[in-house]
């Protein structure tokens, strides 16, 4: 259930698996290439969120990833996730000046 977010400085990258990974999107990611961009000289070009209960390697299911698609937070972060910001509540009182 691991994910990474390509953060630049490029709209979008193709790895040589043919993964591609636009900027700023949450993409789910098989374990072999989340290892993979946590190495130089990967690992600063990337965020990298990890699942919100770990999975042991032996209990993990088979992901298929060779079509790298987004992923929902809720899939990170559990289907209970409730956002923990009011959007309404900004800087001005809610009144929509600054956000």
């Amino acid at each position: 259930n691991q994910a990474v977010i390509y953060l630049g400085p490029f709209k979008e990258v193709l790895d040589d698996d043919g993964h591609r990974l636009e900027r700023g999107r949450r993409h789910a990611v098989c374990d072999k290439t989340f290892q993979l961009y946590r190495k130089e000289p990967y690992k600063n070009f990337f965020a990298f969120i990890e699942p919100l209960e770990e999975i042991p390697a032996g209990e993990a299911k088979p992901f298929a990833c060779g079509a790298i698609r987004i992923r929902h937070p809720q899939e990170t972060k559990g289907q209970n996730h409730n956002v923990t910001t009011d959007a309404g509540q900004c800087c001005d009182g809610g009144n929509g000046g600054c956000c």
